[in-house]
């Protein structure tokens, strides 16, 4: 049973991957963001130096809607990082105020 969470997620990158830009325009990425075959809308975009900020909702088969944030940043040529919070639609508004908090103070330390 499944209500939120925050999920982190930090991978190598290749070297010519310098910028946020090199992954494409925010629109690109969000099309990498929601699952395909998975019904979902994207609400909001915004671009904020070093990262990405993406908030949307999913409808995954069988289970009922979620509402998303990702935060998707780069630090050149080192790592990606990405860190998403999700919480069941109904339990959204009881969330959302700590998951921003959250998502404000993701730094990537040049």
């Amino acid at each position: 049973f499944f209500l939120c969470g925050i999920f982190f997620l930090c991978g190598g990158v290749l070297d010519d991957y310098q910028k946020l830009t090199s992954f494409g325009t925010p629109e690109n990425v969000a099309n990498m963001i929601v699952p395909r075959g998975v019904e979902g809308k994207m609400l909001g975009v915004k671009t904020a130096g070093t990262h990405y900020l993406f908030e949307y909702e999913v409808t995954p088969p069988g289970r009922g809607k979620k509402h998303l944030l990702t935060w998707f940043g780069i630090r050149g040529g080192e790592c990606l990082l990405s860190v998403t919070a999700q919480a069941d639609e109904g339990e959204w508004d009881k969330y959302q105020a700590a998951f921003r908090e959250v998502m404000e103070s993701v730094q990537l330390e040049a």
